[in-house]
């Protein structure tokens, strides 16, 4: 086999693993992703605090509603955490608000525009350990070269 042939293998190697360690990112994200969306749902921001507690106004209406109010989860109907979406990038993952109107109501609860500040978006220490060591085994098994 001469030079040539050896980088041509190389380059094919690298391909594969690329495509293999696109595949396991993109699983990861999926995986944040859910993290996000759980967490949130069981009233914790993204520093695992507890959210601040619904107005009076807001948890009588949810309560109206056939709504549960015991724990601030930032779900009514779902559908702002529903439209979070994860998108394969070059050399990544991207996590999204797949609509600009639960856009909008991630970053009132963000910013705490008009509502309690509530810091939902993001990764907290035990989801960044765990992206860590997803990645140092993903290397480990040669799939990221």
């Amino acid at each position: 086999m001469n030079g040539l042939d050896k980088f041509r293998n190389k380059i094919d190697k690298f391909s594969k693993n690329s495509k293999r360690a696109e595949k396991e990112i993109v699983k990861l994200g999926s995986t944040l992703k859910r993290d996000i969306i759980k967490r949130t749902q069981s009233g914790l921001d993204a520093n695992r605090n507890n959210f601040k507690e619904y107005s009076a106004e807001y948890a009588e209406h949810k309560k109206e509603s056939g709504r549960n109010t015991s724990t601030v989860n930032l779900t009514f109907r779902f559908d702002m955490l529903k439209s979070i979406t994860t998108k394969a990038i070059k050399r990544g993952v991207r996590l999204f608000f797949n609509d600009s109107r639960q856009l909008k109501k991630a970053i009132k609860h963000i910013e705490g525009k008009g509502v309690p500040k509530r810091n939902f978006w993001g990764f907290d220490d035990k989801q960044v350990k765990f992206f860590r060591k997803t990645l140092t085994n993903l290397l480990r098994k040669g799939i990221i070269i």
